[in-house]
C-alpha cells in the first residue's frame, strides 16, 4: 500500500510540474514581450543594482549615477506603478494573474 501511495504522489507531483510549465508557456505567448517589459503596471524604471544577461534580454541597460538620478526623477514625476493593473481589454492567463497577486520576491 505504501508503494502505491508513493506512486500516486510522484504522479501528482509530475502533473503539477507539467501544468505549471503549460501555464508559463501559454502566459508568455499571450502576454508577449511588451507586458514583460513592465508596461502592464505602468512602471518606467526597475533598479536591479547590477546588469545580467538575463535582465539585458528584457531591455535592461547600465547607466551612471547622474543619468540614473534623472531617470528616477522622471519616473517619480510621471505617476505610480501598479502591480495589480491589467487593461480592461487585455487577455490575461489565469496563471499570470495568480502570480501577480502571490509573488513575494
Amino acid at each position: 500500500m505504501a508503494r502505491s501511495r508513493r506512486g500516486v504522489l510522484i504522479a501528482l507531483g509530475a502533473l503539477v510540474v507539467a501544468a505549471g510549465i503549460v501555464v508559463a508557456v501559454v502566459g508568455y505567448q499571450r502576454l508577449g514581450s511588451s507586458e514583460v517589459e513592465g508596461k502592464l503596471g505602468g512602471y518606467r524604471l526597475l533598479d536591479s543594482q547590477f546588469l545580467t544577461d538575463h535582465l539585458a534580454s528584457f531591455g535592461a541597460i547600465e547607466v551612471n549615477r547622474h543619468k540614473y538620478g534623472r531617470i528616477l526623477d522622471d519616473a517619480l514625476a510621471n505617476g505610480e506603478g501598479d502591480f495589480y493593473f491589467f487593461p480592461p481589454d487585455a487577455v490575461i492567463a489565469g496563471g499570470v494573474v495568480l502570480q501577480s497577486v502571490t509573488q513575494t520576491s
